[in-house]
């Protein structure tokens, strides 16, 4: 089942978060891939060559698409290179490095992703900078991330990458700096904050995992997670292992679950009790 599921969340997360193209994605997934694109165009396929393209190409896209060849490389040679790429002025490297820093998972470019989902002013750059400091998951990417999910400037999609994303890796203590946002007025940021938090041992009320579960507002993505999380806290079963597309059907036996337990008339009753945190 665990197999099905985690496949089913990965489609959800394509149709429930719509991001530019390529962010998110390794240079293999891409087709044509980087280094083909940058054959075609007549570059040598080293750092050295990928480099220059980077940093001095006329061309605006192979910049974007010559950070995202040196990924593709594999060679670390070229992380120096694209981190200070994310101080260029153009907007295409410094995407590019924003995305290929994330394939190399280094931590020396913490910092530099930092900077860019803080201040970049491009959105797409902001959110691969979001991405790629979630795929690093060390203590300075988990500032990074707290920063941007508290940040009311910032578009809500973008705040919700980084909240899903922290509940992956983040610790207690750094979680509970997500504590205002289990109480945001925007249902998805809410609901994200609150299964994130839980996952990583802060006490959350079991009423208001419960109530973000089945609130129609919650988008499919964190609704499937919080189900999954309420099943492994309460030794319940929701999910219907022969059928992974009816997280309706989830949502509904949650719901019915709950009411049925503590006799509330509805979800937004009964009593307000903590589950045992999942790190605990």
């Amino acid at each position: 089942m665990g197999g099905r599921i985690t496949a089913l969340l990965a489609a959800l997360l394509v149709i429930a978060m719509p991001t530019h193209a390529p962010l998110g994605a390794t240079a293999w997934d891409i087709h044509p891939t980087p280094l083909t694109r940058m054959n075609e165009a007549g570059v040598g396929l080293s750092v050295p060559s990928l480099v220059y393209v980077l940093e001095n190409s006329s061309d605006q896209e192979l910049r974007y698409w010559s950070a995202l060849a040196l990924a593709q490389l594999e060679d670390r040679k070229a992380i120096p290179h694209l981190i200070s790429a994310t101080g260029d002025a153009n907007k295409f490297a410094r995407l590019g490095a924003a995305v290929a820093l994330g394939h190399f998972r280094a931590p020396e470019s913490t910092q530099a992703l930092r900077t860019l989902a803080a201040e970049d002013p491009e959105y797409a750059t902001r959110k691969a900078a979001v991405i790629s400091l979630g795929k690093i998951r060390n203590a300075d990417a988990a500032l990074g991330l707290i920063q941007t999910a508290n940040n009311e400037q910032e578009p809500d999609d973008i705040r919700y990458q980084a909240i899903a994303t922290l509940g992956e890796f983040a610790d207690r203590a750094a979680m509970t700096k997500l504590l205002p946002l289990a109480r945001s007025t925007n249902p998805n940021l809410r609901a994200a904050a609150r299964l994130s938090m839980s996952k990583r041992g802060v006490p959350v009320e079991i009423k208001d995992l419960i109530v973000s579960t089945t609130d129609s507002e919650v988008n499919v993505v964190t609704a499937l997670g919080l189900v999954q999380h309420l099943e492994e806290m309460s030794g319940q079963r929701f999910l219907n292992a022969d059928d992974v597309d009816e997280v309706e059907a989830a949502r509904r036996r949650v719901s019915l679950w709950w009411t049925e337990s503590t006799g509330a008339q509805d979800v937004n009753q009964g009593p307000r009790a903590r589950l045992r945190p999942a790190l605990e």
